[in-house]
């Protein structure tokens, strides 16, 4: 009886295992979106969702919704969005074994001014990152404000204004904040501030870094697409920062 009984925990032991180690073959890479990330939704209230799925006959479903999967194991689906928080919910299935995967994002609908209001919706001021450039590179910087005032920039019917500037000053050493204005025809003014700021970056002596992990991801710009995968070991310069990003010089 005893040897029936520990060949039945072997035999359990061995299904468990077994069930453990299909279970971590199936895996899912999301390019985009970026975990975090804020869209805005405008006239359509859908983005797109790509990236790959291991293994790639794996079947995959995103918020309830089939996803075509091609043999390199890559997808892409355009879903629709809500406002507010907003969750993709994958499903991986392969070899009988699920495994559920969630990107969370934020999406933003703008602002409806109502008629006879003025202002600057403070939520809607970019950038939002912390930048470190150096000089002559530009800055962008969007805001939604009251539509058809005028102001310095670009504005856009829906009420979002975009401009540029150029780093010219060698004295942004520290942090500096962001301002932006919105003046109508009458000269009231309306002001806020970008939860990014801007500083330079030290370029004297030039900073060095090392790669240390067995794979690190280069992408063309936070939150896009891969461009390479460095080994560890790879000495590169930096040239400035965005949010937790670094970028290098490839040259």
């Amino acid at each position: 009886m005893k040897r029936r009984t520990f060949a039945l925990i072997i035999s359990t032991i061995g299904l468990l295992t077994g069930s453990a180690s299909l279970l971590s073959q199936v895996r899912l890479s999301i390019v985009y979106p970026q975990e975090g990330d804020t869209l805005r939704a405008f006239a359509y209230d859908s983005t797109y969702i790509f990236g790959q799925v291991s293994p790639p006959h794996a079947k995959l479903t995103i918020n309830d919704q089939p996803v075509r999967v091609y043999k390199n194991g890559a997808f892409l689906a355009y879903l629709p969005l809500a406002e507010g928080e907003f969750f993709f919910r994958c499903l991986v299935e392969a070899d009988g074994t699920q495994k559920e995967f969630m990107r969370r994002i934020l999406v933003l609908k703008p602002k409806r001014f109502r008629e006879g209001e003025w202002g600057i919706d403070p939520a809607s001021v970019e950038p939002r990152l912390d930048h470190q450039l150096t000089i002559g590179e530009r800055v962008t910087v969007a805001f939604q404000g009251t539509p058809g005032d005028g102001s310095a920039v670009r504005g856009t019917g829906e009420g979002w204004y975009v401009g540029t500037f150029i780093l010219r000053s060698e004295e942004i050493f520290t942090w500096t904040g962001i301002e932006v204005l919105l003046i109508n025809a009458f000269g009231d003014t309306a002001a806020a501030r970008a939860r990014g700021r801007i500083a330079l970056w030290p370029e004297n002596p030039p900073q060095m870094a090392e790669t240390t992990r067995d794979k690190t991801v280069l992408r063309t710009q936070k939150g896009k697409s891969y461009a390479y995968f460095l080994p560890p070991g790879v000495r590169c310069r930096v040239t400035g920062q965005v949010g937790d990003y670094y970028r290098i010089r490839l040259s």
